[in-house]
């Protein structure tokens, strides 16, 4: 009798069989579609950063060499990417507990890639910013030092990252400047 019944009712049977398989298959396909998006669309996300960093000057500050004249503080701003942008501002910051926002002061320097600037004497600008950290005229301490730019077809006034460096300022005027190399952890090991 089960017999019967089964071969009676097998194209119901295989036809319920189906329709599950079709959709165990479609919740696995519906799955598998979802990872593809959401990895495609990271991947996008990825590749639209990197050609936008791509696109950002890579800025580097250093002092130049110390001049005959004491108390002289030059940068030296090189472009080291491939793209041309405008240095709009400089900016300054003096390390502290408490944190303040950093000080502009204006700058107006075409920046070719590849290529570097000297900046007028930026002294004034430095004791401008440590002035409330100056005691009897004397301030050894942290100054982050970054410019303001803007890009070719940009609208919008963009902060390079922040170059530290220790400085030093005795009876009122800048002496001294030392970058500060980023901390790197590990052991190096042995030059091979």
């Amino acid at each position: 009798m089960v017999v019967w019944y089964l071969i009676r009712e097998w194209p119901a049977i295989v036809q319920a069989l189906s329709a599950l398989t079709v959709a165990v298959l479609t919740y696995f396909l519906l799955r598998a579609t979802n990872q593809y998006a959401t990895l495609t669309r990271a991947s996008l996300q990825l590749a639209t950063r990197q050609f936008e960093q791509e696109l950002l000057p890579h800025w580097h500050i250093s002092f130049a060499p110390s001049q005959p004249q004491e108390g002289i503080a030059l940068l030296k701003i090189f472009n080291l990417s491939k793209n041309a942008a405008s240095i709009t501002q400089i900016f300054m910051r003096a390390v502290s507990e408490n944190e303040q926002e950093s000080r502009r002061f204006p700058l107006d320097v075409g920046m070719p890639s590849g290529h570097w600037e000297l900046t007028p004497d930026e002294g004034h600008h430095i004791l401008e910013t440590v002035t409330p950290y100056l005691v009897d005229g004397n301030w050894t301490g942290t100054l982050e030092i970054g410019v303001v730019f803007l890009l070719a077809e940009g609208l919008e006034p963009r902060p390079s990252k922040k170059f530290p460096f220790r400085i030093a300022i005795r009876d009122g005027r800048f002496r001294s400047a030392t970058p500060i190399s980023p901390y790197i952890a590990g052991d190096l090991g042995e030059a091979k």
